[in-house]
């Protein structure tokens, strides 16, 4: 009986240490979404879709062989600090992405939320059976510029 009895306190401590651990986990996890959220909604009460220091980052991505439209590539913006071999040592950091986007059916993606102007990022692109691109220090408009800044096509070298 008293087995019996420490091993349901046993569990119990184990169940708790568990749900604690899962809690912390999609806490974090919930972070970067959250200060997006946070970026977002100040930008609405401030009577604008987007606040002035900010710009919608949009794009293409098509293959440099055939310059048919790549479907299902990912843009990822990374917070200002982040270069692209930081990201590329740890990727499961949930701080390390700004913003992203992928791409549709027509290749064209949309990074949200927006990035402010006056900041520098890295940049990742990919896209499955493509090289990956990456660019550091981007900055995507000045004071000043508009609300959307189109990439244009951005050309994937096939990875066979």
């Amino acid at each position: 009986m008293v087995s019996y009895v420490n091993l349901q306190k046993g569990l119990s401590r184990i169940g708790w240490t568990l749900l604690l651990l899962l809690a912390l986990l999609m806490g974090s996890a919930a972070q970067v979404p959250a200060q997006n959220m946070r970026q977002n909604a100040s930008a609405i009460l401030s009577g604008n879709s987007l606040a002035a220091d900010e710009v919608t980052v949009t794009g293409t991505l098509v293959s440099a062989d055939t310059g048919e439209p790549i479907a299902g590539g990912h843009i990822i913006i990374l917070n200002p600090g982040i270069s692209p071999t930081g990201y590329a040592e740890d990727p499961s950091n949930p701080a390390a992405v700004f913003a992203d986007g992928e791409s549709d059916l027509n290749g064209h993606f949309q990074a949200a939320p927006p990035v402010f102007s006056e900041r520098s990022y890295g940049v990742i692109v990919v896209a499955r059976g493509y090289l990956g691109k990456v660019a550091e220090n981007r900055r995507f408009a000045g004071p000043g510029d508009q609300d959307v800044v189109d990439l244009g096509e951005i050309r994937m070298q096939s990875a066979t």
